[in-house]
C-alpha cells in the first residue's frame, strides 16, 4: 500500500501557550522518564558532552521547541496531535546529543557509544532506547529500588523546564526591546534631520508646496483647510512623509542648461 506524500501535513503544532500548560501537566513518572533519559544521553557522549549535564540537554530540548511554538523557521515543532510531549522532547534529545556527538568527532575527537545505550526496534520499526520505553510501573518500581523520592525529583526536572522558559522569554522581551529601541532611534534620527522650530518647519514646508503646487491640493484636501491653520503635528508629519520619499532632497526646479 502506498503511503501518502503528505502523511504530516494535517500535524497541528502547538502554541507556546499550549507548550507551556503541557509542561506543567507532566506526571512524575514523565519528569523521571525524561531526567533519566537526559542522563543516559549524556553518559553515552562521555567526552563529547563537554561537561554539559542532563539539564542541559533537556534544556536545549525545550528551547528548541519554544523557538518552533513561535510558528518561524527556527525551532522544533511539536505536532501535539501526533506525539505526546514526553515522546516529542525524548527525539530532539536524541537528535541534539547525535549533534553534539558529530560534532566533537568532527573536532577530530574519537566518541565510543557504550553497549548499554545500543538502540533496538519496537513492532513498528522506530528506534528505542531503555529509558524511552520503560512503561510507567517501571518507573516508579525503578525510583523505589534507587530511594528516589518522586515528587522531589519532578520538582527539580520541572524547575528545569521553567527555568529555561524564563531565560528564553527573558531573551525574546530583550530582542523586543531592542527592536523598539532601535525604530525609535531611527525616528528621532528623521525627526532630527527637520528644523528645530515650529516655526522654521513651517516654512520649509510652505517653500515646498510653493515649488511643487502639486501638492498642495493633497496636503489641504486631506487637511480640509488652509495652510495657516496646520498645526505643527500636522506640518512635521507631512515634512516626515516627503522626506521618506525623498522629496525634501531634490531641488525645487528642474536645472536649464
Amino acid at each position: 500500500m502506498k503511503k501518502s506524500a503528505g502523511r504530516h501535513a494535517q500535524d497541528v503544532c502547538a502554541t507556546t501557550t499550549e507548550l507551556v500548560a503541557a509542561m506543567e501537566s507532566l506526571s512524575a513518572e514523565e519528569l523521571r522518564r525524561l531526567k533519566k533519559a537526559a542522563q543516559y544521553r549524556i553518559r553515552g557522549l562521555g567526552r563529547a558532552a563537554e561537561h554539559r549535564d542532563y539539564d542541559d540537554l533537556l534544556g536545549e530540548a525545550y528551547t528548541s521547541t519554544l523557538k518552533g511554538a513561535e510558528g518561524g523557521a527556527e525551532g522544533r515543532k511539536w505536532a501535539k496531535n501526533r506525539v505526546s510531549l514526553v515522546r516529542h522532547l525524548l527525539e530532539a534529545m536524541r537528535s541534539i546529543a547525535n549533534h553534539w556527538r558529530v560534532s566533537w568527532q568532527n573536532s577530530g575527537a574519537e566518541c565510543v557509544q557504550p553497549d548499554w545505550l545500543a538502540a533496538t526496534e519496537d513492532d513498528e520499526g522506530s528506534e528505542r532506547r531503555p529509558t524511552e520505553w520503560a512503561a510507567a510501573p517501571e518507573i516508579l518500581e525503578d525510583a523505589e529500588k534507587t530511594g528516589v523520592n518522586l515528587l522531589d525529583e519532578a520538582e527539580e526536572v520541572k524547575g528545569v523546564l521553567r527555568s529555561v522558559g524564563r531565560s528564553f522569554l527573558q531573551r525574546k522581551l530583550r530582542e523586543s526591546r531592542a527592536a523598539y529601541e532601535t525604530a525609535v532611534s531611527g525616528l528621532q534620527r528623521e525627526s532630527c534631520d527637520l528644523p528645530e522650530s515650529a516655526e522654521e518647519r513651517r516654512q520649509l514646508l510652505h517653500g515646498v508646496l510653493r515649488d511643487r503646487p502639486q501638492f498642495q491640493d493633497i496636503v489641504m484636501t486631506a487637511q480640509h483647510r488652509e495652510f495657516s491653520e496646520l498645526s505643527d503635528d500636522d506640518v512635521t508629519s507631512f515634512l516626515r512623509q516627503l522626506k521618506s520619499l525623498g522629496l525634501l532632497d531634490l531641488p525645487a526646479s528642474p536645472t536649464n542648461k
